[in-house]
């Protein structure tokens, strides 16, 4: 037997904006990439790209950038 449950959250503003944030984030990380891979036309694999975000994420240090906010399991 399967259980299945169902949690409404309600967020309260700032994290709608954080939320929001993160999604916008992710769905830039998801498609520019895609874009570069299908104008490069198998020149750059997707674990080419798994490891430059790694790295970016790694070298970059200041707490102020959008892409700190995000956990690496996320991108």
């Amino acid at each position: 037997m399967i259980k299945l449950y169902k949690f409404r959250i309600y967020p309260n503003r700032e994290q709608i904006q954080t939320l929001t944030q993160t999604i916008e984030i992710c769905r830039l990380l998801y498609n520019d990439p895609l874009e570069q891979r299908r104008k490069d036309k198998g020149l750059l694999s997707y674990y080419d790209q798994k490891k430059q975000l790694i790295q970016i994420k790694h070298n970059n240090d200041d707490d102020d950038d959008a892409i700190n906010i995000i956990y690496i399991q996320v991108l």
